[in-house]
């Protein structure tokens, strides 16, 4: 046998990775509340409150199952290795990443202050590099699979972060809502779905358009459901189309 030694740190650092890698393998078959078995409150609260920070913050609703099982498990992990790691320099992959990656980078230097607050500890750069990656396979993931949505409206200041926090609420799986628009050009609108609390703009025969009232009712939802329907009805024949050569 070889004679090979590990020091403490080491050894918690590989019985970290295996848990881990072990956990994430599993996670699919978890639910929020099955992780209230392993995960200690502490950091289960945390990772909720930061969750509701970020929601209020951003505007960003992470609340889909499958994410907050990996999150909570991911700072659980991040909460162990913190007690190991060592003060370090910034992490070059980071400032790399922060270029290509303003917006995930920012929400990734958001979540590790968010976190070392609720949590009293000092998140590291490399920790920081590990959110940012978690946060962008999720995010980008998601919004291939989001439609493209403008905002039309001319009471910005007034509405428009409760408009803005109403719709993420109930289509933040549905719509990516790219701009907010309040001095309207069609020339200048490229997405695939318009909202508009405005009447008659004059719009791209390509674009679909919902009349919506600058608070967002339960009529308004509706409307917007089926027309989220049409897109992605059309969007699949159309790939269908391609597919069979049909001109």
């Amino acid at each position: 046998m070889s004679n090979i030694y590990f020091n403490d740190f080491e050894i918690q650092a590989l019985t970290l990775a295996l848990i881990e890698k072990t956990f994430t393998k599993k996670f699919r078959k978890l639910n929020i509340s099955d992780l209230k078995t392993f995960i200690p409150d502490k950091v289960f609260k945390a990772c909720l409150e930061t969750v509701k920070d970020i929601k209020n913050d951003y505007k960003l609703f992470l609340n889909d199952p499958n994410f907050l099982v990996r999150f909570i498990i991911h700072v659980n992990n991040l909460f162990d290795r913190v007690k190991f790691s060592k003060q370090e320099t910034e992490d070059t992959m980071l400032t790399g990443l922060a270029l290509q990656y303003p917006f995930i980078y920012d929400l990734s230097l958001y979540t590790a202050e968010d976190l070392s607050k609720h949590l009293n500890i000092s998140i590291s750069y490399t920790e920081t590099t590990y959110l940012l990656l978690h946060f962008g396979s999720y995010l980008i993931s998601r919004k291939q699979n989001l439609i493209n949505t403008v905002i039309i409206t001319v009471n910005y200041y007034n509405n428009a972060d409760s408009l803005l926090t109403s719709l993420s609420k109930h289509f933040g799986d549905d719509i990516s809502i790219s701009e907010i628009k309040t001095n309207f050009s069609n020339e200048d609108i490229n997405s695939k779905l318009i909202l508009t609390t405005e009447d008659n703009i004059d719009v791209k025969d390509n674009n679909y358009v919902v009349k919506i009232t600058p608070f967002l009712t339960d009529t308004d939802v509706i409307k917007i459901k089926k027309m989220i329907n049409k897109i992605r009805h059309d969007v699949q024949t159309d790939k269908i189309i391609k597919l069979i050569g049909i001109s």
